[in-house]
């Protein structure tokens, strides 16, 4: 048995063709698809800038701490620096008196800072630097990179700290 398709033929003058209402029901139904394949499209948008936020913020503050353990763990005396820019961070340790830099440059993360901030850890690991840095993504999240002075400790807040 085969089946063809074939447009249904109109009762008046023998003309081919579809009727109104199936124009109209198809029309419908498209643009219903349309409109739950965007809604859907952009659900899975916002949800994947917000784990790629929340993921270089989780790297950001990763590297922090390990640079400033190297700097504790380095033994040359000299501590460790982190230069904060908008949208990179330079780590920097010594090494035999050498200061070695690596660098992060960040996609989804935008550091809000009017220039560049240095941090120093001292070898014991304390700063004498207490701030927050605003992190911003480009879905509109915002995270807090915390700084505090004395015991050195780094860490990330979702609210402004006061």
């Amino acid at each position: 048995m085969r089946t063809q398709l074939r447009p249904f033929k109109m009762r008046r003058d023998n003309h081919s063709g579809y009727t109104l209402s199936e124009v109209i029901v198809t029309l419908s139904i498209l643009s219903l698809l349309t409109v739950g394949t965007v809604g859907i499209g952009v659900g899975v948008w916002k949800h994947l800038t917000n784990q790629q936020f929340e993921a270089e913020c989780e790297q950001l503050l990763k590297e922090i701490l390990v640079t400033k353990e190297m700097g504790m763990m380095s033994g040359d005396g000299k501590g460790a620096t982190v230069t904060l820019y908008t949208n990179k961070v330079y780590l920097g340790t010594y090494e035999n008196g050498v200061l070695k830099q690596r660098s992060m440059v960040f996609k989804h993360l935008t550091i809000k800072v009017a220039d560049a901030v240095k941090i120093a850890f001292s070898p014991d690991g304390t700063n004498s630097i207490s701030n927050s840095y605003w992190l911003k993504g480009r879905g509109g999240q915002s995270r807090y990179l915390v700084v505090q002075p004395g015991g050195g400790r780094v860490y990330l807040s979702d609210e402004k700290p006061q």
